[in-house]
């Protein structure tokens, strides 16, 4: 017998068949984590809200591993923020887009909207592009 009980994983995500919900993934399936939030909070909750896993194991729907996130953005931010805290120990470093290294923002130069360098990484890397166009003349 194939029949699961409606229950199925997708992308790592623990699926519910639940034909009703007005915002099914695919077929009828929710996730699993999106129908506890919504339990949790009493209402169905938006399609731009976003569910968080704090432990980043998309299996684990315990209430205390979700975040309810307004927004994709916001969900995006506490994973940036996730990794910089893994990787440097501190959740407010950035990683500068030269050399790849964390630092404190203190350190480091807007670059674009997003991102961050290390001043002496942008100038190293703007002397070599120099040194590569004289190379092609």
């Amino acid at each position: 017998m194939n029949w699961k009980g409606g229950e199925r994983i997708l992308d790592g995500y623990v699926m519910i068949l639940s034909s009703g919900h007005p915002f099914p993934v695919t077929g009828g399936y929710v996730k699993r984590c999106r129908l506890i939030a919504e339990k949790a909070v009493g209402h169905i909750l938006a399609r731009s809200i976003a569910i968080h896993h704090v432990n980043e194991n998309r299996v684990d729907d315990r209430n205390e591993n979700l975040v309810i996130c307004e927004n994709r953005g916001y969900h995006t931010f506490l994973h940036w923020r996730l990794r910089a805290l893994r990787i440097s120990g501190h959740v407010n470093y950035r990683k500068c887009q030269y050399c790849g290294r964390y630092d404190d923002p203190q350190n480091m130069i807007p670059s674009g909207k997003k991102s961050m360098v290390h001043s002496k990484c942008r100038y190293n890397y703007h002397k070599s592009l120099k040194e590569r166009r004289k190379s092609y003349e």
